[in-house]
């Protein structure tokens, strides 16, 4: 079931690449659940899918494109983190931005239920460090088990 879970967290990034935002929030219960960052701007805890939605509208507006890319995921069952290269530009500007975070996305039978976004993928090893055991799934690499890691 682990290697479902993050099998579907790259369908929901891929779904996003594709189709943006809605194509992504397709893929998720109404009842879903998303905490951002404290220290970002709009941090916070947003309850059912219609308040992510419009969270995500808000952290879009000042840009003119977005991209997300998925470098490795950790798997822990239930857990998935996936590290992210999130690639921004502002609207009206020719710089884009490039931010390496992490997204912790947690499952119930096989549904996501709730996400976590980390400004720091530190961040994101903590919340797991009650965990011993990752199964390691890089974009391009085949699967490996790190027992105590920490990165």
């Amino acid at each position: 079931m682990s290697q479902e879970n993050v099998e579907e967290v790259r369908s929901l990034y891929d779904a996003f690449t594709h189709g943006g935002w809605d194509a992504m929030l397709a893929h998720l219960p109404p009842e879903f659940e998303w905490e951002a960052d404290p220290r970002h701007p709009h941090g916070g805890i947003y309850r059912g899918l219609e308040k992510y939605r419009a969270f995500l509208k808000e952290l879009d507006e000042p840009f003119e494109h977005t991209a997300v890319e998925c470098e490795e995921f950790l798997d822990k069952g239930d857990h998935v983190v996936a590290f992210l290269i999130v690639r921004r530009r502002p609207r009206g500007s020719g710089a884009e931005m490039e931010i390496h975070a992490a997204a912790m996305w947690t499952f119930r039978d096989r549904t996501p239920v709730r996400g976590q976004f980390f400004a720091e993928r530190k961040q994101a090893l903590k919340a797991l460090q009650h965990v011993s055991v990752w199964i390691c799934f890089a974009t391009t690499a085949r699967p490996r088990v790190v027992i105590g890691a920490r990165r």
